[in-house]
């Protein structure tokens, strides 16, 4: 296989003063937009009408007709945008209230699939998850019924939100909590495609790989794959440890949902650097690398989790024997060698027995085997996807003193 290319993001390391400070502004903002909303629409009308200015110079320098007429078309449509946003402001209030009304939809939908697939699974039903549910939908139904006034309730919600964001900004930098204000769960899905089209955007020196993930037993490397495909675009989350991978996933093509919901739960133990360079080659995907320092008692207890782990497992058998390599797992066999990798299910008592893509997931085992309570590193409530612990990684990388010695993009 071909050696991957690797990019090194640099730490920005975050300060209490420099938190401190931005909390204090969001919370002078919240009361300043509460009195006056034009704080919001001022910096939209600038930004519009300086891009109409660029659109119409550049419409009179380019020489091809068509070009030109764009540029006319596009500075009149910014021309447009900012005369609304100066003018117009209940519109613009109105849009975004018909934004919060679909931003609460997507959050009740996603809280009612996470019912869903615990029914399926055959899970018991939490009555605290049943309660968040019906609390989002009533507040959908609520914005809903009362779309008149969805202008004011905006107006009342950001600025409520911005006044507990600055002050909840302020205590965590006080404090140096790894607890902070997550990203909603839809946002930070798509947060690791976000960050690495901006990483493609940049002008970055690419050099060669030549130990992709070399075993050692000081550090656990946390890799993070994204690819092109929709289903690749949220991510997934693997282990590597002394120079195996622990990837766990939805695997079983005889005992899944069609739609990869749920399904039984399959853990592979395979070669770290064949498999990294697989995932890499085969199905061009980028890895993201975080490298987390261990500690001698966190070594000691990575090492008893993934005995715990294993010895709640049975072997796969049907990997290495099925010749169909249409499937994700024997495709990996093949590529990387049946010498390499081994592949087990769970037994029935298994909290890992039932896949499902919202809780039992690969960021769960991820969870299981290197969560560590003093770092705070992953808070499991609501979907515990690949891009919320991707946005927890990078949070931590960029503290003080931070465990994460190491972050780069393996493509």
């Amino acid at each position: 296989m071909k050696t991957p290319k690797i990019i090194h993001i640099n730490r920005s390391v975050s300060s209490k003063t420099g938190g401190v400070v931005i909390g204090i502004a969001f919370m002078l903002l919240s009361i300043i937009f509460f009195v006056n909303q034009t704080i919001i629409t001022f910096p939209f009308v600038v930004i519009l009408f300086v891009n109409a200015l660029y659109h119409l110079i550049q419409a009179f320098q380019v020489s091809n007709v068509g070009n030109r007429y764009r540029y006319f078309f596009e500075a009149f449509m910014y021309l447009a945008l900012s005369w609304i946003f100066m003018l117009r402001n209940q519109i613009v209030f109105l849009g975004f209230g018909i934004f919060l009304v679909i931003w609460s939809l997507v959050n009740a939908f996603i809280k009612g699939l996470n019912v869903y697939i615990d029914y399926q699974t055959h899970r018991k039903l939490s009555v605290h998850l049943m309660l968040i549910f019906l609390s989002h939908l009533l507040v959908s139904i609520v914005l809903i019924i009362f779309n008149i006034n969805l202008s004011e309730l905006f107006i009342v919600s950001l600025s409520s939100y911005l006044l507990f964001y600055g002050a909840d900004l302020i205590l965590s930098s006080i404090v140096q909590s790894n607890q902070r204000r997550r990203l909603p769960s839809f946002l930070s899905i798509l947060l690791p495609d976000f960050f690495l089209r901006f990483l493609q955007s940049q002008n970055i020196i690419e050099e060669d790989s030549k130990d992709v993930a070399e075993p050692t037993q000081d550090v656990v490397n946390i890799y993070v794959h994204l690819g092109d495909k929709l289903s690749d675009r949220m991510g997934h989350v693997d282990i590597g440890y002394n120079g195996r991978v622990y990837t766990y996933g939805n695997h079983d093509p005889n005992n899944r949902n069609k739609y990869f919901l749920w399904g039984n739960g399959i853990l592979g133990v395979v070669d770290e650097e064949r498999f990294i360079s697989y995932s890499v080659n085969e199905h061009n995907k980028r890895v993201f690398k975080f490298v987390y320092q261990l500690t001698e008692s966190q070594k000691r207890k990575l090492e008893q989790r993934i005995q715990n782990l294993m010895s709640q497992t049975k072997e796969f058998t049907w990997v290495k024997q099925t010749n169909d390599f249409s499937h994700y797992l024997p495709m990996v066999n093949k590529v990387i060698g049946s010498d390499y990798g081994m592949y087990y299910e769970f037994n029935d008592a298994s909290m890992f027995k039932k896949y499902n893509i919202l809780k039992v997931n690969c960021v769960l085992v991820s969870y299981y085997l290197i969560n560590d309570k003093q770092e705070g590193l992953f808070k499991l409530d609501g979907i515990i996807s690949p891009g919320a612990y991707f946005e927890t990684l990078m949070y931590l990388y960029n503290q003080k003193n931070s465990p994460i010695i190491e972050m780069s993009v393996l493509k």
